[in-house]
């Protein structure tokens, strides 16, 4: 029977899979100038008509947002006119499902019937697919007009466009598409932001494009799909009255930064009103151009970038809370385990004994959206009592702190105090210890979103804990002063981590509840000598984890009603090895001191180092 389990416990660790929270392999986007990158620069907006100078609706050549995001994710985003086609089927002008006769501005029902039949009808699940229209549906107060434009007042007509936006995702997302943004319609809350932007307030008009908005969203959710929602429309109102703090001195739309005539998608830098205006102005064109305007600068767009793909990488970051605090919880249960066994006095039952340790570790986690450095404290101490030749019985508390710092900006520092219990258990060449263990967690989150120029601090206080059972179990040959055998292991480290609402602004975010229940099969051979008072050792461990790592982390809006999106935890390597050298000193025969260096090896995304000094001794 021991065999049989020995045999398993290898296989698994062995031949145990991976698995990761993967990038983006593509951003495909559908919508109307607001994402249109360039449509109209390789064919006209309609038949017989010029090709625009640049194409992009922005302060030209700046980024236009859809460009900026896939920069961010290592993605090139061209439209679909280009030579060669491309991901972009946005087109200035378009709506939902009406395009007018002679015009090159396509729906987005158009857009995404293309898309789809480029690809056979089967979406690449791997991809972000943006979805970004309407606005073009809902510009005015009559009712009819081109192509039924929708009444700002007709309830009945909006909740039919925001189905039938809500019906093209849902078509995508049947042919097998997993990953959407849809982002709201940009609408005025207030007199002071339609006067700081040049227009007059419209009550009807903002409600109705909230009211879009809002149905697009339920029903998208209502068809079980998972989507980010990006509340544009908050941070648009926010920029609206607090320009300074990105750099914009001009907001008003009648007074844009290429004039008040020249359209955006013909708006270079020889155009600026100032030659810095794409950088100091938000509109990039006003009414009186030939699009109609109220297209953000290179500044704006920057910004709509910096928005959505803080939303898009905020819970992997976040994830990092569990993931750091199950990997430290690890590494440091090992340390324990070695403590148990240099605890055991052969000849010497009846005895108290009683150590102190000390460590600091090094993890670097690199992911494909976030990444982390840290370098995590430890201390803990303990006593314990030899019952008798074979059983050693003892108890530990300890503490632990380490500072993440995210490679884009902001950090956050967890703590935790543990109490724990171990025993020890050698009948001549066989040997084991275990322990179990009560972590309380704390951490101090500061999440950093750069944003434009700017940057802004969502700040929280989160509690957690983690429960650890742990065995090791092994077999010494002895040989003159050296002993040497294989080791076995198994390790259940349970970490769980509250929900939590940030504070701060309006890119704060609520963050449900994580849960990491890590299982780690070890096997690996150990050696220790002992040379005069002089005690070195070492071994190699190779580590697996053989539970399911595959989590999601639950963020939720907290600017505006809207559903909770789901995306991947940052996901690292499930196999590693430890490689551990150590040197002891018999200080007395009562008393030893031992430093140790442990660095982890091969394990993917994670690359980790920890030194441990301790001090042990009986009486």
């Amino acid at each position: 029977m021991k065999r049989k389990l020995t045999f398993a416990l290898i296989s698994a660790v062995l031949f145990s899979g991976q698995a990761f929270a993967q990038s983006y392999s593509n951003l495909i986007i559908f919508g109307d100038s607001n994402s249109d990158s360039g449509r109209y620069k390789y064919i006209p907006s309609s038949t017989g008509g010029s090709l625009a100078t640049y194409g992009a609706f922005t302060t030209n050549p700046g980024a236009e947002w859809t460009v900026g995001l896939g920069q961010k994710f290592g993605v090139t985003v061209t439209p679909t006119s280009a030579p060669g086609g491309g991901n972009n089927y946005a087109a200035g002008g378009a709506r939902v499902s009406y395009t007018a006769a002679n015009s090159n501005a396509w729906s987005a029902t158009s857009q995404v019937s293309a898309y789809l039949a480029t690809t056979s009808s089967i979406a690449d699940p791997n991809a972000l697919y943006v979805m970004s229209i309407g606005i073009n549906d809902l510009k005015t107060t009559t009712t009819g007009g081109a192509g039924n434009i929708v009444d700002p007042q007709n309830i009945s007509a909006i909740n039919t466009l925001g189905q039938q936006t809500a019906n093209l995702v849902g078509s995508l997302y049947s042919a097998g598409a997993r990953n959407f943004l849809i982002p709201n319609m940009n609408a005025s809350k207030s007199a002071a932001v339609a006067t700081a932007l040049g227009y007059t307030y419209n009550a009807v008009q903002s409600a109705s494009r909230d009211l879009y908005s809002q149905t697009v969203w339920n029903n998208v959710a209502a068809q079980g799909i998972n989507f980010v929602p990006a509340d544009w429309s908050t941070v648009f109102n926010y920029i609206a009255l607090n320009p300074a703090q990105f750099g914009i001195t001009n907001t008003n739309v009648n007074t844009p930064a290429c004039g008040t005539t020249t359209a955006s998608i013909n708006c270079g830098p020889s155009n600026y009103v100032t030659p810095t205006a794409d950088q100091t102005y938000l509109y990039a064109d006003g009414p009186l151009s030939s699009t109609g305007g109220g297209h953000l600068t290179t500044a704006g767009q920057k910004i709509e970038t910096d928005y959505y793909y803080g939303l898009l990488v905020a819970p992997g970051q976040v994830s990092m809370l569990a993931n750091q605090a199950s990997i430290g919880q690890i590494a440091m249960n090992n340390s324990y385990l070695d403590q148990a066994g240099y605890s055991f006095r052969a000849n010497a039952p009846q005895t108290l004994g009683a150590w102190v340790l000390g460590g600091a570790q090094q993890v670097n986690m690199t992911g494909s959206q976030t990444s982390t450095s840290s370098t995590p404290y430890n201390g803990a101490a303990g006593m314990d009592y030899q019952y008798n030749q074979n059983i050693l019985l003892g108890g530990f508390v300890g503490y632990g702190q380490a500072q993440v710092n995210y490679n884009t900006s902001g950090n956050f520092t967890q703590s935790g105090t543990t109490l724990g219990a171990y025993s020890a258990y050698k009948d001549g060449a066989i040997w084991a210890n275990g322990l179990v263990a009560y972590n309380w967690l704390n951490s101090n989150v500061n999440r950093v979103t750069p944003i434009g120029v700017t940057s802004f601090s969502n700040a929280s206080t989160v509690n957690g804990s983690n429960t650890s059972v742990a065995v090791q179990t092994g077999y010494n040959f002895d040989y003159s002063v050296m002993n040497h055998g294989p080791v076995i292991g198994y390790a259940y480290v349970n970490t769980s981590i509250n929900g939590f609402t940030e504070s701060g602004n309006f890119n704060s975010l609520q963050f449900g509840s994580q849960n990491i229940n890590a299982q780690v099969g070890s096997i690996g051979y150990q050696a220790q000598a002992k040379v005069g008072d002089w005690l070195p050792f070492a071994k190699a461990i190779y580590n697996s984890q053989l539970g399911n790592l595959d989590r999601l982390v639950t963020t939720t809006l907290t600017t505006v009603a809207a559903p909770s999106y789901t995306m991947p935890a940052m996901g690292y390597g499930r196999n590693w090895t430890n490689l551990t050298a150590g040197i002891g000193y018999q200080i007395d025969p009562k008393t030893v001191i031992r430093a140790s260096f442990t660095e982890q090896v091969a394990q993917q995304s994670v690359n980790s180092y920890n030194a441990i000094v301790s001090l042990s001794s009986h009486f």
